[in-house]
């Protein structure tokens, strides 16, 4: 690996090769980019259908060792939705643990160093 521009890690070829053919699961949706830490992934937001329901997901996922705390969800401009910030280490098993609780994510975004969200299905 060399590095190139802010501080960013590009990778060989053949790098590449070896990690898109062993992705898996949830790891399997991402660019490869992001594993390969050129675009770092800062939050991951998981989407709830209310209020109530986001708080509820938080003190779950914090009683499982995720930090989580419910806010406003941020692709919206307005109105009245919610959701589960977490970090996006943790984005891989959060959903799960909320569906063993009995709780039903509805989305689920990640947030790249750029800012830019992106939506991965659950």
């Amino acid at each position: 690996m060399d590095r190139q521009g802010a501080g960013r890690i590009t990778a060989c070829p053949e790098r590449k090769a070896a990690l898109a053919a062993s992705r898996s699961g949830f790891f399997a949706a991402l660019p490869i980019s992001w594993l390969l830490g050129e675009y770092p992934l800062l939050h991951a937001y998981i989407g709830m259908r209310s209020l109530t329901y986001a708080q509820r997901a938080a003190g779950i996922l914090e009683n499982r060792g995720v930090r989580a705390r419910a806010a406003r969800a941020p692709w919206t401009g307005s109105g009245c939705a919610w959701c589960v910030r977490i970090p996006a280490a943790e984005a891989g098993r959060a959903p799960a643990l909320l569906r063993e609780a009995g709780l039903r994510p509805e989305s689920l975004y990640l947030e790249g160093e750029d800012g830019v969200l992106r939506e991965r299905k659950l």
